[in-house]
């Protein structure tokens, strides 16, 4: 399958949430000589490793649903009403003013989800963004010197790619800035 970059219509084919233009104007903000020196062919496998990763990590959690049932990654969405949301039109940062919210357009890959893309492909570049864990990540026993920690068998475990969560927090379910509770 060819690269191919959601562009807010839920394409059948669409492999990232980024296109290469965008990773690459993402990266060269920050100075991310790591992303500048990687070729196109490997940007854009990250890309497309990241998009798996959010798919597989976040499809329960977002808000809204799916636009089409055939599209092939979960943006765009439907329904999304987002606090402290950054417009895509480019209008003013909501945080600004507490308690407004914006309905995300149907017809767009929100910025947050794009940059969140970009975040975890520069790390797709330097290995598995979700490698198998040979162990748990709760810690049975530890010991000081010379160190030994032990872990029991099973026990969840894995990398928490903070900045990602803190993109996507307002397009996630149990995010965002408050909670509200509509009983019918």
């Amino acid at each position: 399958m060819a690269f191919t970059a959601e562009n807010g219509s839920g394409l059948v084919n669409a492999n990232s949430y980024a296109t290469l233009a965008e990773a690459n104007d993402y990266h060269a903000d920050r100075g991310n000589d790591a992303w500048a020196n990687a070729d196109d062919a490997a940007k854009q496998a990250a890309l497309v490793r990241a998009t798996d990763y959010l798919v597989q990590k976040f499809r329960p959690r977002w808000k809204g649903m799916r636009v089409r049932s055939t599209q092939a990654l979960d943006w765009p969405r439907s329904g999304v009403v987002a606090e402290d949301y950054s417009d895509p039109q480019g209008g003013p940062r909501p945080a600004l003013w507490p308690g407004l919210s914006f309905v995300i357009p149907d017809n767009v890959v929100p910025a947050e989800v794009k940059e969140a893309t970009a975040e975890l492909a520069l790390r797709a570049l330097a290995g598995p963004l979700a490698p198998d864990l040979a162990r748990g990540g709760m810690i049975a026993s530890e010991s000081v010197g010379p160190i030994t920690t032990s872990y029991f068998a099973g026990a969840p475990g894995g990398t928490l790619y903070q900045v990602v969560e803190w993109r996507l927090r307002v397009l996630l379910t149990g995010g965002g800035t408050s909670r509200k509770v509509v009983r019918g």
